[in-house]
């Protein structure tokens, strides 16, 4: 099958297009044909050293079941599924673990789906674990407009919170007003401005007993 492949950790030309082993999923996992993988940061940490090469690219995608172990239900096959932590993503073929398996709707498109895993799973972590959003709630989401950061705000907003929203242009700023941030939103651009600016903050007093 082709792949892309980290021969060395580094930069992009350690990086080649070639044909490997197809990989054959263990009991409890199912081997999938990648229909889309999604491109992220992780892959750039994951290339720079992050994970030690030679190693085939990518931890996320979409596309259909092809085999399933041999301790899962045999019904996995053909089935679309999403998935999260998968490496070797960036393949024709990929095995991954059943428990990281997303079932996807056939009304949502590849592009969309895929786009919603690792943003998602982020976004919706942010707004429910790491603090639980609510009516009464007021955020500030820096990058509002981008990936996380729009799906946060929409969350955010869906849940009952004030969001305050920075972007860097008008265009960006109207994207995140349009996601559900209220218009007391500030540029990212006028906060470093006003960074640059700013005198350095008094040292805090020792507190007294």
């Amino acid at each position: 099958m082709k792949a892309v492949v980290v021969n060395e950790n580094g930069g992009p030309e350690k990086v080649t297009f070639t044909e490997v082993d197809a990989p054959e999923p263990s009991a409890n996992q199912l081997q999938v044909s990648v229909e889309t993988a999604g491109v992220n940061y992780f892959d750039i940490y994951h290339r720079r050293g992050a994970l030690s090469a030679p190693f085939v690219g990518g931890v996320e995608g979409v596309g259909r079941v092809t085999k399933a172990g041999s301790t899962l239900d045999p019904r996995w096959a053909g089935r679309r599924v999403g998935w999260l932590g998968a490496q070797g993503s960036f393949a024709e073929t990929v095995v991954l673990d059943e428990a990281k398996a997303v079932a996807i709707p056939d009304d949502i498109i590849n592009d969309d789906a895929v786009a919603l895993l690792m943003q998602g799973l982020t976004a919706h972590y942010l707004a429910t674990s790491a603090f639980a959003i609510g009516k009464g709630s007021t955020m500030l989401v820096h990058a509002a407009a981008g990936g996380v950061g729009r799906l946060l705000t929409q969350i955010a907003s869906h849940l009952g919170a004030t969001v305050i929203a920075t972007a860097s242009t008008a265009d960006k700023r109207r994207i995140a007003v349009d996601s559900g941030a209220k218009s007391n939103w500030v540029s990212t651009s006028m906060l470093r401005n006003s960074a640059r600016t700013a005198p350095p903050p008094p040292m805090p007093s020792t507190p007294q007993r």
